[in-house]
């Protein structure tokens, strides 16, 4: 972490270039493009069909495929660049990401990883780590703890039946609201160019919970219950991928859950405070803020 408050979001005409947001479609860049297109900054949104794309006004949407080196040429031009490791994609793609990124004159890249990344050195979000660090661009780094919004995306079906269905036993999970992750990521992207450098952050909201206090407080959000139900391995990966979830996000999410069953995801920062000048969302004021997604049957956008 950097210690010092970010500065604010500059207003129109102080940003410094055009902001090239992947995944604008999806969970984090969705948030970031929805928070920074009020302020004037040039947005290109990647998405797979511009054609297709729901964007805020002023937002131009870009035709960008990571694993296509063809559409590289889309950076050209471009100041700063939000990067995230796509499902399915390898550390390969974002290798060639970040050489292309350089290559088309991008002087900055935000790369969203995972909490405690640094001590994983096996974990494909470190490698990543690694090659940005590499890469002569100005790097920063932002170690997310579990999102919140998991729970209005993927697990959102569970909590309209009134259970979390997660193999974490009654380990502890830091959680963090991706509104906060998102807020983050749009200052850095807007702090001024400056020679390259390497800056981590480790986000996470003021709690680690378990599942089932955190079913407890959507029970109170929805005044209904939701329960914590903590299935062996195999039977968890047998379930979801029933439901339609590929085999390899069911084997990443099983251990992600391990990870928290064993003690290990509990892991409290102050960087989102640092960063922010404010304390991080808690989740009983995410699970108030979204408890038309569980009670109305709308599923928040993932990705």
């Amino acid at each position: 972490m950097e210690g010092a408050v970010l500065p604010p979001l500059p207003a129109p005409g102080g940003w410094p270039g055009p902001v090239f947001v992947m995944g604008a479609a999806g969970r984090v860049g969705g948030e970031i493009v929805r928070q920074l297109a009020p302020t004037g900054a040039e947005l290109w949104a990647a998405v797979r069909d511009p054609q297709r794309a729901t964007l805020p006004p002023g937002v131009r949407p870009v035709r960008f495929d990571v694993t296509d080196p063809a559409t590289s040429p889309a950076l050209r031009g471009v100041a700063v660049l939000f990067a995230m490791w796509p499902p399915g994609t390898g550390v390969g793609d974002l290798e060639r990401l970040f050489a292309a990124a350089r290559a088309e004159g991008v002087r900055r890249v935000v790369f969203l990883s995972i909490l405690g990344a640094e001590r994983l050195p096996f974990l494909p979000h470190r490698r990543i780590e690694r090659a940005l660090e590499a890469s002569g661009l100005d790097a920063v780094l932002l170690r997310s703890g579990y999102f919140m919004q998991n729970l209005t995306g993927i697990h959102a079906p569970e909590v309209r039946r009134g259970e979390l269905l997660i193999p974490s036993g009654e380990g502890r999970t830091s959680v963090v609201d991706v509104r906060d992750v998102a807020a983050v990521a749009g200052r850095e992207l807007a702090r001024p160019l400056t020679a390259p450098a390497v800056r981590a952050w480790s986000l996470t909201g003021p709690q680690a919970l378990t599942f089932t206090e955190m079913g407890h407080l959507l029970g109170v959000a929805l005044n209904r219950p939701v329960r914590h139900v903590s299935p062996d391995p195999v039977t968890f990966v047998r379930t979801v991928t029933g439901w339609g979830i590929p085999r390899g996000l069911a084997l990443f999410m099983l251990a992600e859950y391990t990870v928290a069953r064993l003690g290990l995801a509990a892991r409290l920062t102050g960087d989102v405070q640092a960063a922010l000048g404010r304390p991080p969302i808690p989740f009983a004021r995410f699970a108030e803020d979204h408890r038309e997604v569980w009670l109305g049957g709308a599923t928040a956008e993932s990705g």
